[in-house]
């Protein structure tokens, strides 16, 4: 079974998750062993994550032992770090986005904390406190990434998105999961509807025809943006 098989399936098998994020290049081992402790709803939900990031990855053939012995450095790196960007001033933003522009600094400077951190662990001490300290490294690039979606569709088209956190704040478990499956949902339609349209602007010659579909394309895309930046919101709640 492929990764995009076991995501589009009604059947999401916790083994099967683990057997397929076991077969990936970027698996990490200790992130691995954290997982096959427990058949858990919450352990399920990161496990997809992590499929859902490498979904377009071949699965690749077992690795010789020596492979497996890299260093923990190069396991841990995520699969796209996020691009800082220092030429972009808190200046060149709107005040209601300052807030985005300097949590995602501090997050970059967490991070690279972390890093220098993780690198210096002792032998001993990497079973125990390794898999925080990654977990927490991958949470802070992703949460850059998805300020980045934000403040570059600023940038682009100087309009300010705004993901609505207050309404997930107070959601229980249950509600969580349901919200997740429901903004996945959303994001797959909203792929697909700018795709479709991304199509029909390359088969039309009208230039009318064209401004319209780039209106529709533009307007899609910010969707998306609200979108993935919600889901994002409603994972780190797990």
């Amino acid at each position: 079974m492929t990764i995009t098989t076991w995501l589009s399936s009604e059947n999401q098998d916790y083994k099967t998750a683990l057997q397929l994020y076991e077969a990936l290049p970027t698996c990490n081992r200790h992130f691995l062993k954290a997982m096959q402790k427990a058949d858990t709803p919450q352990n399920l939900i990161k496990l997809r994550y992590q499929l859902e990031k490498n979904k377009n990855s071949d699965l690749p053939k077992e690795l010789p032992e020596k492979k497996k012995a890299l260093t923990l450095s190069n396991n841990i790196e995520p699969k796209s770090k996020p691009n800082f960007k220092p030429r972009v001033l808190i200046t060149d933003l709107p005040l209601e986005l300052h807030a985005t522009y300097i949590e995602q600094k501090n997050n970059f400077a967490k991070a690279c904390s972390l890093k220098m951190q993780l690198n210096a662990l002792e032998e001993h001490e990497i079973e125990h406190k390794a898999l925080g300290v990654i977990l927490e490294i991958e949470s802070l690039f992703k949460a850059i990434n998805e300020a980045w979606k934000i403040l570059d569709y600023y940038l682009e088209h100087k309009e300010v998105i705004q993901v609505p956190k207050t309404a997930i704040e107070n959601l229980t478990s249950i509600e969580l999961i349901k919200k997740q499956n429901s903004l996945r949902s959303s994001i797959t339609r909203q792929k697909a509807r700018k795709e479709k349209l991304q199509t029909e602007l390359q088969n039309t010659s009208l230039r009318t025809q064209k401004l319209k579909l780039e209106a529709k394309i533009e307007k899609t895309s910010k969707k998306l943006i609200n979108l993935e930046s919600t889901l994002s919101f409603v994972l780190e709640k797990f």
